[in-house]
């Protein structure tokens, strides 16, 4: 492009036709990275209610989530 608006959304799987094949591993990715760090860390939780969690783009199949709060208990020996 001939410049760049940075205030625009970013979309990086794409969407519909233009969907990125690579979509289906990536969130494969982030399924055994989120079960790994659950199993290493079993006092992690999540910081709010799933529906307070905020979605950036609700119109599009791809609808990421803003921020995840999370929340870890103190380990005391």
């Amino acid at each position: 492009p001939t410049w760049i608006a940075l205030g625009r959304a970013i979309f990086p799987f794409g969407a519909r036709a233009h969907a990125c094949i690579g979509m289906a591993l990536a969130r494969l990715e982030l399924l055994v990275t989120l079960r790994e760090l659950s199993r290493a860390l079993p006092d992690l939780t999540l910081g709010c209610a799933v529906d307070d969690l905020s979605r950036s783009h609700p119109e599009l199949p791809v609808n990421p989530i803003e921020r995840i709060p999370l929340r870890l208990s103190a380990v005391t020996h």
